[in-house]
């Protein structure tokens, strides 16, 4: 909390904003910004985009999150590429359909029929394979990621002198430890899972609906 109460004072100078100024920015009160920039508080996980947005910064650089991701990038890729590879798929089983209904069913062709249903029925297999294996990996390394954070700020507030212990107050410290952990553990689990499957769909939906019927698109 007190690196992201110094990170979160130093951006804001670097955007040349005041508190009053970043309090408006993001429908927050100057008081709330004076006490996270104090670490005396702690904004909600869901304004951390905003929050970073207004500053030109990431939500990774406001909370220091590099060094915590760094030993999983290579794992982080890997679980990409699978979701990459799901998305795939379920873009290719409306384009078969499309195959069967305007070729192969006025045509009559039973069997090109049950081989593109076949294709199908294999590529939703396939999908929901690369989808449970990319959220088990997903999982295991917002685990770990939270599990090695939730280790430090433990060992932090164990070397807090009792003023600041006071200033923090005992169940201040083990929400920090706990239900804000589990909140970015949260935040890096649905960013690897959500985060990554939704754009590939979009963009993915948006060129195989043009490569169908670009005039009706």
């Amino acid at each position: 909390n007190i690196v992201f109460a110094e990170n979160l004072r130093a951006k804001r100078r670097e955007a040349r904003l005041n508190q009053r100024q970043l309090a408006e920015k993001i429908g927050y009160s100057e008081k709330a910004v004076s006490k996270w920039e104090r670490g005396l508080n702690y904004p909600d996980l869901a304004l951390f985009p905003l929050l970073a947005n207004v500053l030109g910064t990431s939500v990774a650089d406001l909370l220091e999150l590099e060094r915590y991701i760094r030993p999983y990038w290579g794992y982080i890729l890997l679980t990409t590429f699978i979701k990459l590879l799901g998305a795939v798929g379920e873009l290719l089983i409306p384009f078969m359909m499309e195959i069967i209904l305007d070729n192969k069913v006025p045509a009559g062709d039973r069997a090109a029929v049950f081989y593109y249903g076949g294709l199908m029925l294999l590529c939703a297999f396939f999908c929901l394979a690369c989808n449970i294996i990319a959220n088990r990996m997903a999982a295991r390394v917002s685990k770990d990621f939270a599990g090695q954070m939730r280790k430090d700020l433990f060992a932090a507030s164990l070397h807090l002198s009792s003023s600041d212990t006071d200033s923090f107050t005992i169940p201040s410290l083990e929400s920090r430890i706990t239900t804000d952990t589990y909140h970015v553990h949260n935040f890096i689990n649905r960013m690897q899972r959500l985060g990554v499957r939704a754009p590939i769909l979009l963009l993915g939906g948006i060129t195989i609906t043009l490569f169908m019927d670009a005039h009706l698109s």
